[in-house]
């Protein structure tokens, strides 16, 4: 796909793209390619110092509505990235509270304010965890009927749900739902993944025999996703699964993050039964569940409706990963 792709081509339309969440992981590289694609690229946050070169506007917080509608003034689309982000252990009626009052009643905010100063696209960024944990492996497709699990994934379904509201709606929308999104700057259970990449070159480590599958998305192919269906209006009303289209295994993954460190990651065989149940007993439980467990989706609706595909393979991707784990001292 290279109607607005990052650096695929010239985009179809030059736009002003407002982009909340901009300072973070996601964010940072969308206004980057945004930039090279040829659209005028605003970031919208609370942080504008921490932007440099491109051009910021600074708000409170999304419950800021008149400082959501200066900022979004003039724009001709916006992508929401902004997001209390999922966080183990934060469940509860408390939690879901908290996780409904920027990702459900924030964009709320932010829509009305789209609406008002008459910005014609949106794109929201949502999670494939919405359609459920796939936990017996079953694999996640576009077609399926919301199914969330927990605080965050619940309040990113009702973040969805706001679209259904026509008072809402802008003229053209869209919602992608990644799995897990990897790529330089990324934290979390992905940055585990590189420390277990680091160790595995030096001792082994018991992953030989987990045969999991895993999908993932390059943050680079998700910039370039939110870009493409935001300039393409046959994606307009689309919740669309986004991903590098591999499911890798936990062992597969480990094997090709060594190879793009330049390590030989060495994996020795244990029952994935014997292992869970060694992590569950040692207080890791959810970390089992990251590491054995499966979860795959399945992204053709987008390369349907709009023809995207991803423009860099997963080992690509992991190179990219690699180079910016090596440049910040990984591995030493």
């Amino acid at each position: 796909m290279t109607a607005a792709g990052a650096g695929h081509g010239a985009p179809r339309d030059r736009l002003v793209i407002a982009v909340t969440g901009a300072t973070g992981f996601v964010g940072r590289q969308l206004l980057a390619d945004g930039a090279r694609a040829g659209h005028r690229m605003v970031a919208v946050t609370r942080s504008p110092d921490a932007i440099g070169e491109v051009e910021a506007r600074g708000i409170t917080d999304l419950d800021d509505r008149d400082g959501l509608s200066r900022a979004l003034a003039g724009a001709d689309a916006v992508v929401h990235l902004a997001a209390r982000v999922h966080v183990m252990h934060h469940e509860g009626p408390e939690a879901l509270e908290r996780f409904r009052a920027v990702n459900v009643r924030g964009t709320r905010h932010l829509l009305e304010a789209a609406r008002d100063v008459g910005v014609g696209r949106v794109v929201l960024l949502s999670t494939a965890k919405v359609l459920g944990e796939g936990a017996r492996g079953e694999l996640l497709r576009d077609t399926a009927a919301p199914a969330p699990v927990g605080a965050y994934a619940t309040s990113k379904a009702e973040m969805e749900s706001l679209l259904d509201e026509p008072a809402l709606a802008p003229r053209q929308w869209a919602v992608l739902r990644p799995p897990l999104v990897h790529g330089p700057g990324v934290g979390g259970n992905f940055r585990r993944l590189l420390q277990l990449a680091d160790l595995g070159a030096r001792i082994p480590l018991p992953f030989g025999g987990v045969r999991n599958a895993r999908s993932l998305v390059g943050v680079r192919n998700l910039a370039d996703a939110i870009l493409c269906v935001l300039t393409d209006a046959r994606a307009h009303g689309g919740r669309f699964l986004v991903s590098d289209g591999e499911d890798p295994s936990t062992a597969d993954l480990l094997l090709r993050l060594g190879r793009a460190l330049g390590r030989r990651v060495r994996l020795v065989n244990v029952p994935p039964l014997a292992l869970q149940a060694g992590l569950r007993l040692i207080g890791r439980g959810a970390e089992a569940e990251r590491l054995l467990g499966s979860f795959r989706v399945e992204a053709s609706a987008l390369r349907t409706a709009i023809g995207w595909r991803p423009p860099l393979s997963v080992d690509a991707g992991l190179e990219d990963v690699a180079a910016w784990w090596c440049e910040r001292g990984g591995g030493r």
